[in-house]
């Protein structure tokens, strides 16, 4: 039995989650003379693979064709809650792979599902209505939402949305992503006739064009207190699958973004403090784009929170979502405490997360 490091709160959030909004819902109804059951089946898989402890649980409601999935992957020496990475490191995947491999095989999953009957038919409207759901299905913002887990075969699954042209707008799904095969006949959807790896192949360049471009700048500046480095980090701000390349220039809080359009590095804008102040800090976000929050140092000072995009390989000047010159301080780091910051930054010198 687990002990220690999270378990304790899965099994709470188990509890609350699944006995107190389902089963005891159940129970009420039935003492109370109710045939109508809320969920038929609450059911449970899990596997051990070396060290990860892949634990799936399901719940289907009744009367309706709607699967929720509750996903944990936990370390079994010390009852930790692995992130994504940590699954995809012991499947020996890098995170562009993982991402191409999960588009192809939704992909399949999405043809397996209309190709005959609407497809091969040649369906017009039902095409259009189908494309639409394909696109959304294999979208970059879609596969960040995936949940991988390992199955009992020891096989990388994902739990992840698959759009639908009827009944409900997405249903969610397991995709199995050891075992898919992409269909052999292509319709007017996106098509991905080379395998996830020789895809990936042109992607892995990107790091060297990164060492060209870092390389570029000075390694430190002197100023009146002493020596300011140049420092950058990786992060996917479009969610493509190819990270970009984020410098902090020795002028405090300078950012310069840098993408990969296939063949060189490309700017695509710059963050500098006359936009923001005497700081800015950098958030992650989920979908296309990064929170940047920045502003003055103390309470007299306004303090913004933005959140830019990456369009077209430029970076937008993005919207205003919120400022202490409508609420306050509180209220404004308060949403801050959703967000995960993005403060790992490393010397230009230093290529160790660019492959060494």
């Amino acid at each position: 039995m687990l002990s220690g490091g999270n378990v304790s709160s899965i099994n709470d959030e188990l509890w609350e989650n699944l006995f107190v909004g389902a089963v005891s819902e159940n129970h009420e109804g039935i003492q109370q003379g109710n045939t109508f059951v809320i969920y038929d089946v609450i059911d449970y898989d899990w596997t051990v693979i070396g060290n990860i402890l892949s634990l799936l649980i399901t719940t289907n409601i009744a009367d309706m064709s709607w699967t929720d999935y509750y996903v944990y992957n936990i370390s079994v020496p010390d009852g930790t809650v692995l992130s994504k990475q940590d699954v995809l490191s012991h499947c020996g995947l890098t995170d562009s792979l993982y991402k191409e491999t999960a588009r192809q095989a939704l992909y399949a999953f999405h043809f397996s599902c209309y190709e005959e009957s609407i497809y091969e038919h040649n369906d017009v409207a039902g095409i259009e209505y189908a494309d639409e759901a394909l696109a959304k299905t294999i979208s970059a913002e879609n596969i960040v939402e995936a949940l991988p887990f390992i199955n009992n075969k020891g096989e990388l699954c994902i739990v992840c949305p698959t759009y639908s042209i009827a009944g409900a707008d997405y249903y969610y799904n397991i995709i199995n992503l050891d075992t898919f095969t992409i269909p052999t006949h292509y319709p007017n959807g996106f098509q991905c006739s080379e395998s996830p790896s020789e895809v990936v192949a042109h992607y892995d360049s990107y790091t060297e064009c990164y060492k060209a471009t870092l390389s570029q700048y000075p390694e430190y500046e002197e100023k009146s207190w002493g020596k300011e480095y140049t420092e950058y980090t990786l992060y996917d701000v479009n969610k493509d699958g190819i990270p970009e390349l984020i410098i902090k220039k020795p002028d405090i809080w300078n950012y310069v973004f840098y993408t990969y359009n296939g063949t060189e590095s490309v700017l695509c804008g710059e963050l500098w403090d006359s936009c923001f102040g005497t700081y800015a800090e950098l958030y992650e976000y989920e979908g296309n784009g990064i929170v940047v929050h920045g502003g003055g140092m103390g309470s007299d000072q306004i303090e913004h929170m933005y959140i830019q995009q990456l369009v077209d390989n430029s970076l937008t000047e993005g919207e205003l979502s919120a400022s202490t010159e409508e609420i306050s301080f509180d209220e404004l780091y308060s949403m801050l405490e959703g967000y995960k910051p993005i403060d790992k930054f490393y010397r230009s010198t230093d290529f160790s997360v660019l492959g060494g």
